[in-house]
């Protein structure tokens, strides 16, 4: 019997549902743990059928029903999971100031998930999500791993409005991490990952920075929240101890916080606007872009082995070239997200301060570009892109330009013959100097790597049959 564990099934209850029933008919395959947002309604169907049925978000008094155990904890498995424990603080950092509440939820979490895999015969680890580093990922991946347990997540690379670009990963194999899965792939007129490059330039071309409705946007953030700034205000701090009770949430954006980062993120966008200049491609003929990345982001932490984007432009400020200059734009979610996902107001100023902006110009040959230049125009523009992983690499590959990935195992455009995959400074004196003796890559291999190992969202919606066969294809690996 092949004991499995499932994590992060987001897809709607009644594709979850068939996704359990396909699973439960492979013969010798138990499902010992699901993790859903659907958990209550599949309980009630599946509950005699799979020993845990998890949620991914609770209430708080949900917490230690949920986690609850009495596992012998040892300072020893606490040393060696130090890396685990950043990637979970750094995520409860999002919605949460209370370090030492953040490590408590950690260590009872990190004592459930040891529990489990040592009184389960677990065979495989299959996950429909990228690691944040929540309690239900990042713990359980990574105590699998240690565990030896086969470990398979789906990876997004790249996404627009349109659709999303996922990968198939290998959580065990660094050499390998990606699995070529062209064998289960059943397209129909060339499928999905055509249609996604073609509509990939449209998409970035006719892309405008801003808010959609700044109106709705300021009513939202700045007026709705006036009574709760108020009686945040004049509340004693029993009050709002026992309001914090009532809500009973366990990660939650108070009003006041929402309506406090929204002011702090428009002087923040100010600040930019003063320091960035519009790109002079008639005088700086010798560009390497830096397309940064949106934080706090999945890629920045937990993933990315170099989280600090500040890092990786002094490095390649030490190896450029003479008469090269960086250009650094900003990603554009970094001011205008939160017009859809007030949840990223919550802390943002520890990711993005007037500070960064400061350190950012103090490195040498680089300049801030206007956050309203199209990337496309800054992609052709260029010499080579750099980023740790991201759509922007993938526009600069289909215009034939040369890529330096900081992302180690978070782009399969790693596997290009003619990519630059950076794990050292070093790599990064050898990949400019190439680029400087005129380094123009084909990418003869771009059309097999994305058919073999990528698929797309409208692949997974269209054969709903899909999701079942790249779990089957995991059981035979």
């Amino acid at each position: 019997m092949k004991n499995v564990v499932c994590l992060g099934h987001s897809s709607e209850l009644r594709e979850t549902k068939e996704f359990i029933k396909g699973v439960l008919k492979i013969p010798e395959v138990k499902i010992s743990l699901f993790v859903t947002p659907h958990s209550k309604e599949i309980k009630k169907e599946f509950q005699d059928k799979i020993d845990f049925i998890l949620p991914p978000v609770f209430k708080n008094d949900e917490f230690e029903s949920i986690y609850n155990n009495n596992y012998n904890l040892t300072y020893e498995q606490i040393e060696s999971f130090r890396a685990t424990q950043l990637k979970v603080e750094h995520y409860f950092h999002r919605y949460q100031i209370n370090r030492g509440l953040a490590s408590y939820r950690y260590f009872v979490a990190l004592g459930f998930w040891l529990n489990f895999f040592e009184k389960n015969d677990i065979k495989l680890v299959f996950s429909t999500e990228i690691e944040h580093g929540r309690l239900f990922d990042s713990i359980a991946l990574d105590v699998a791993k240690s565990k030896k347990i086969a470990i398979y997540n789906i990876n997004l690379i790249s996404g627009n409005k349109n659709d999303t670009l996922y990968t198939l990963n290998s959580y065990n194999d660094v050499k390998e991490n990606f699995l070529n899965i062209k064998e289960i792939k059943e397209y129909e007129n060339g499928g999905g990952i055509s249609d996604y490059i073609k509509t990939l330039a449209k998409d970035k071309a006719n892309y405008q920075a801003g808010m959609k409705t700044p109106f709705r946007y300021f009513f939202d953030t700045q007026i709705k929240t006036l009574s709760r700034i108020l009686i945040h205000s004049l509340s004693t701090h029993k009050i709002q101890y026992l309001y914090e009770c009532r809500k009973n949430q366990f990660l939650r954006v108070p009003k006041f916080e929402i309506a406090k980062q929204a002011r702090f993120i428009k002087k923040l966008k100010k600040l930019y606007d003063y320091l960035s200049v519009k790109p002079n491609f008639n005088e700086d003929k010798k560009i390497i872009y830096y397309s940064l990345h949106m934080e706090p982001e999945a890629s920045i932490i937990p993933r990315a082995v170099l989280n600090s984007q500040l890092f990786i432009i002094k490095m390649l400020s030490h190896a450029l070239p003479k008469d090269y200059v960086i250009y650094v734009k900003e990603h554009p979610d970094q001011f205008f997200i939160y017009e859809n996902n007030k949840g990223f107001l919550c802390n943002i100023n520890h990711y993005r301060d007037l500070s960064f902006y400061w350190q950012l110009k103090q490195i040498p040959n680089v300049k801030i570009i206007d956050i309203n230049t199209s990337s496309l125009q800054l992609v052709k523009n260029s010499k080579a892109v750099s980023t740790i992983a991201g759509t922007v690499l993938l526009e600069a590959v289909l215009l034939k330009k040369p890529i330096l990935i900081f992302g180690k195992n978070l782009s399969v455009l790693e596997l290009l013959k003619e990519s630059f995959t950076i794990c050292s400074q070093n790599e990064v004196n050898f990949a400019l100097e190439k680029i400087k003796q005129g380094f123009n890559p084909e990418y003869k291999d771009l059309n097999q790597i994305l058919d073999e190992y990528c698929f797309t969202k409208s692949d997974l919606t269209q054969n709903k049959k899909f999701l079942l066969n790249i779990f089957k294809y995991c059981l035979k690996i």
